[in-house]
């Protein structure tokens, strides 16, 4: 049976391992894997966060890799380099498996019996000319949001240039509908993200007429074939007066559904499953009935150290803002010149927070994606930032977090998902806003898990809203520190020389 080759083959070689790659998990995911490919059933598997690491790469490949047949591997760009670089190779060497493989950018022959490493785009333009064939998503966490973008549309400046250019006839009225759209933005109430959501007849005579036109330029093309139901948005650049026109689609399940019919499929994906929220992921991407199974985190791993403040204030309270300085300040001194993430979601705070602490720690203080961080930084940055970086950055000592990642209603592409989703009769808060934010807390706490760190959250809706449980179940295992107490000797962050404080 392909199921025992696979445990096999793998049990004897995961004996040669250093304990650094012994995952206790491998012979089970390499199992659930061969079982999925041999039985043709779509099988998903619910991993704890990584922080990057992804340590179920090895088990969950070799199966694919000894698999008599095509098979179809779907990842990012940064992850298809460390299969194409480093897992696969590892495999192929040791086991000297010949199965060839063929990257993003090339389309495999109807005989062709190897590994095909695409991505998203390619798979959506060619699926169809490779029936049945088995599939397998890595990081299947990240599909939704990979396929917004994906079926998503962006117009330009730039493009309503080479429009006019092909279009020398209409000239005159592309430049009327596009001073109109610009006036009509500068119109609104200024916001941080200069985001605002365009009704349908904001566009309608625009569209109408692009349809009514040959040869369009790609960018308007693409505009054109988002499926509907959408939503546009326009976003406004009040320095320049220019804008962009963004087109997103709302039924993510129409559009996923397509690319895995009729065929074996294999997720594999990160804390979509904290609190037993994977049937409202399972349903928003209209996956088939698969069989899922759910793979815990160490349980002889330490804990997080979690520290709550126990008058935390609310969010969208007037003293949110003084209050969350006032704790972040304390947890600095705790803390010593040890590193720290701040994560502050709402611009304007984020804004303030910044000043407000670089005036008292200089220029340990460092903000957004490209902060140059040294052992002791204090670096402050979106929830979405810190996601795509933590990969990449030493690990911190301690993650303090202002608010819980919900997906912000003041959004016009969240206000949007959520209007769609009440239109559907779906719980929009149970099965979109409290999923995504229970992965991304998750995500975002993984780094911490290698060294028993400190997670500190000050959002007072964390202990007095029913769904507060759910994010606690979600962080666990933790022991909950009580204070930040400076006469504690057994404080295990303050450096030596802050020892006195």
């Amino acid at each position: 049976m392909f199921e025992v080759e696979v445990h096999q083959l793998l049990r004897r070689w995961l004996r040669e391992q250093t304990a650094e790659d012994a995952w206790p998990h491998h012979l089970s995911v390499a199992r659930l894997a061969a079982r999925s490919l041999r039985l043709q059933q779509p099988t998903l598997l619910h991993l704890p966060a990584s922080g990057g690491d992804r340590l179920y790469l090895r088990g969950l490949l070799l199966p694919l890799l000894l698999w008599q047949g095509p098979v179809v591997i779907l990842a990012d760009s940064p992850l298809r380099d460390r299969l194409l670089h480093r897992e696969i190779p590892l495999l192929q060497s040791h086991f000297n498996l010949a199965k060839s493989l063929l990257i993003a950018d090339q389309l495999p022959r109807p005989d062709f019996q190897g590994v095909w490493l695409t991505d998203l785009d390619r798979w959506r333009s060619h699926q169809a000319d490779y029936p049945h064939w088995p599939l397998a998503v890595m990081a299947a966490e990240d599909f939704e949001a990979q396929l917004i973008t994906a079926a998503s549309a962006v117009i330009t400046p730039q493009d309503w240039e080479v429009l006019r250019c092909c279009q020398p006839a209409a000239q005159g009225q592309l430049q009327d509908w596009q001073a109109r759209l610009t006036f009509q933005l500068f119109q609104r109430p200024i916001n941080p993200t200069g985001t605002y959501r365009l009704e349908a007849a904001d566009l309608e005579p625009l569209q109408i007429w692009l349809r009514s036109q040959l040869d369009l330029p790609a960018a308007w093309q693409t505009w054109l074939q988002v499926p509907v139901p959408a939503v546009e948005v326009a976003q406004l650049e009040r320095a320049t007066g220019q804008f962009q026109l963004w087109r997103q689609p709302l039924a993510i399940a129409e559009l996923a559904a397509p690319l895995w019919r009729d065929r074996p499929l294999l997720l594999a994906a990160e804390a979509c499953d904290a609190a037993g929220q994977a049937p409202a992921w399972i349903r928003r991407l209209g996956l088939p009935d698969p069989v899922s199974a759910q793979f815990g985190s160490d349980r002889h791993a330490p804990g997080l150290q979690l520290f709550l403040p126990r008058q935390a204030v609310l969010p969208n309270t007037p003293h949110f803002q003084q209050a969350l300085l006032h704790e972040l300040r304390l947890l600095l001194l705790w803390l010593g010149n040890q590193s720290v993430v701040l994560i502050v979601d709402d611009r304007p705070l984020q804004q303030q927070v910044a000043s407000a602490l670089a005036a008292e720690w200089g220029s340990r203080v460092q903000v957004g994606a490209t902060a140059k961080l040294a052992d002791n930084s204090i670096h402050l940055c979106s929830m979405s930032t810190w996601l795509g970086l933590q990969s990449q950055r030493p690990t911190p000592t301690a993650i303090a977090i202002a608010s819980l990642p919900f997906a912000s209603a003041e959004q016009p592409l969240t206000a949007a998902r959520i209007e769609f989703y009440k239109q559907q009769r779906w719980d929009w808060f149970r099965e979109f806003l409290l999923p995504d934010a229970l992965m991304q807390l998750q995500q975002a706490i993984a780094p911490l898990r290698k060294n028993s760190g400190l997670l500190a959250i000050y959002d007072g809706r964390l202990q007095r809203r029913s769904y507060g449980q759910a994010f606690l179940e979600a962080i666990a295992p933790s022991e909950h520190l009580r204070q930040l107490s400076f006469e504690n000797q057994a404080n295990p962050w303050l450096a030596p020389e802050d020892s006195s404080l």
